[in-house]
């Protein structure tokens, strides 16, 4: 069969991850997201290549089943429900609301914590941990979980530092 369809395959890849930008910016609902996750995992993503996945889910869902749009919208933790379930990014998402569900996947990049998740101050030191999405933190637009509510003090006393830290590790600390 040869290589050929290899190459095709591998040059139509490279050429959406290079539009994907223009495609999140227009905010298709989810398409960006699914053609840039598909483009990693077939270039190689480091976590994916070495089974550890980019969000966290110690339950099998991210933020261990709670909604990732109750952050920003109540400003609260709230437990989602496997009615208003969704698939994003390979792992299942749970929202307390079909409202939430439908504004997660509209930007699912906006309301998604960061870091898959992990801890952030973990993250910042080199190494991931679970986050526990209980001990939140809404800063700059941006969700993020540390482990507990020690380390969430600690986190919060510097958090511009440790986010700079954290996004420079972000997503080699996944190897």
């Amino acid at each position: 069969m040869g290589r050929w369809w290899f190459c095709e395959l591998r040059r139509f890849v490279v050429s959406v991850i290079e539009n994907s930008r223009k495609i999140l910016l227009a905010r298709r609902r989810c398409l960006g997201g699914v053609v840039l996750l598909a483009g990693l995992l077939f270039l190689g993503f480091p976590s994916v290549a070495e089974g550890k996945s980019p969000f966290h889910t110690r339950s099998g869902r991210a933020l261990e089943g709670y909604d990732a749009v109750s952050y920003f919208t109540q400003a609260r933790a709230e437990r989602g429900s496997p009615s208003y379930a969704a698939r994003w990014g390979g792992v299942e998402w749970l929202f307390s609301s079909a409202k939430n569900r439908e504004t997660f996947l509209v930007d699912p990049e906006r309301y998604a914590p960061q870091f898959g998740g992990y801890c952030a101050y973990g993250v910042a030191q080199g190494y991931t941990v679970r986050g526990d999405p209980e001990q939140w933190n809404v800063y700059r637009g941006k969700l993020y979980v540390n482990y507990n509510a020690g380390v969430k003090k600690q986190w919060e006393a510097r958090k511009d530092s440790y986010i700079t830290q954290a996004r420079g590790r972000w997503p080699s600390v996944l190897q």
